[in-house]
C-alpha cells in the first residue's frame, strides 16, 4: 500500500512538471529586472518564453529537493530521547551531532530544500531576484556544513547553533546586497573553512567514521566544481539542442555530494552507547 502511494505521488509529480513546462511565461518574468544570463545565455540552453525558461537547469535543481526530503525523512524517524535537549549534556559531548538531536538533520534537510527551490526559481525565471535567491540557497547549504564541522570541533547548544546559522546567513544576505561582486569569495570562504575543520578533526580527533562517504562526496563536489568553472569560462563544448547541459550536471553532482555528506556525518561513531536511527 505504501509503495502504491509512492507511485501515485510520482505520477502526480510528473503531471505537475508537465503542466508547469507547458505554462506560458508570467508577466513577472519580463517586468522584473532580468538577470544578465537572460541576455548572454550563460548556461548554453535555449531560453524559452514559458514559465520554465531553461528546463534542463531548472529540473536538475530538484536533485537538491530529493536529497532534502531524504534527510527530512530521517529527521522524522529520529528516536525520541530525553537526551534531545536544547543543550549539550556533558555525557553526550563525544557523540556525533547528527545523532544527538533531531534539529541537526532537520535544518540540513530544510537548507537543501531551499537550495533546490531557489535554484529552480532562478532558472525558471532568470531574474535578478532569482539569482539572489539561488546564491542564498548555496550559502544556506555550505554555511551549514561550515558550522556543523566547527560544532564537531567545539560542541555548542542547539540554540547557539541556530543563532549562529541565522546570523551567518543574515550577514551573507546583506553582503550580497552591498558587495554582490564578492559572491564567489563568500562561497569559497564557507567551503574552505568547512574543509579546514574537517582536516583538523581527522588530524587531531581521529574519528570512527566511514571515510568512503566523504571521499565520494568530495569527488562529486570536485567534479561539479570543475564542470561549473570550465563551463562558465566557455571551455566546454556547447550544444544548445542537448536535453541536458553542463550546468545541470553541476546541480546533480552537488546534490549527490550533499546526500553523501549526510551519510558520512550519520556514520560517525564516537562515545559509548551511540546509536543511529532507521530510515525505512
Amino acid at each position: 500500500m505504501l509503495r502504491f502511494g509512492y507511485l501515485i505521488l510520482l505520477v502526480w509529480f510528473g503531471l505537475t512538471l508537465l503542466v508547469l513546462d507547458s505554462a506560458p511565461a508570467p508577466r513577472a518574468w519580463t517586468e522584473w529586472p532580468p538577470d544578465n544570463c537572460r541576455r548572454t545565455n550563460c548556461y548554453c540552453e535555449p531560453i524559452r518564453d514559458r514559465l520554465i525558461a531553461q528546463p534542463a537547469a531548472t529540473y536538475s535543481s530538484l536533485g537538491f529537493v530529493v536529497v532534502g526530503l531524504f534527510v527530512l525523512r530521517a529527521a522524522a524517524r529520529f528516536p525520541t530521547q530525553k537526551q534531545a535537549t536544547t543543550s549539550v549534556a556533558p555525557a553526550l559531548m563525544d557523540r556525533p551531532l547528527m545523532r544527538n538531536h533531531r534539529a541537526y538533520p532537520l535544518v540540513y534537510g530544510l537548507s537543501l530544500l531551499c537550495t533546490g527551490f531557489f535554484s529552480f526559481f532562478y532558472h525558471a525565471s532568470l531574474t535578478k531576484l532569482g539569482d539572489y535567491l539561488d546564491l542564498m540557497g548555496m550559502y544556506l547549504f555550505t554555511g551549514y556544513l561550515m558550522l556543523y564541522n566547527l560544532s564537531r570541533l567545539r560542541p555548542m547548544s542547539i540554540l547557539a547553533f541556530a543563532a549562529a546559522y541565522l546570523s551567518l546567513n543574515a550577514a551573507l544576505a546583506l553582503g550580497l546586497v552591498v558587495a554582490y561582486g564578492l559572491q564567489q569569495i563568500y562561497f569559497g570562504t564557507l567551503v574552505a573553512i568547512a574543509l579546514y575543520a574537517e582536516v583538523w578533526i581527522h588530524r587531531f580527533r581521529n574519528p570512527n567514521i566511514q571515510l568512503r562517504y566523504l571521499s565520494a562526496a568530495l569527488a562529486c563536489f570536485g567534479l561539479g566544481a570543475i564542470l561549473w568553472l570550465t563551463d562558465s569560462n566557455g571551455l566546454l563544448p556547447c550544444n544548445p539542442a542537448s536535453p541536458i547541459n553542463w550546468h545541470a550536471l553541476w546541480h546533480l553532482a552537488v546534490a549527490a555530494s550533499a546526500g553523501l555528506l549526510f551519510l558520512y556525518y550519520r556514520s560517525e561513531k564516537t562515545g559509548e552507547g551511540a546509536r543511529g536511527f532507521t530510515f525505512w
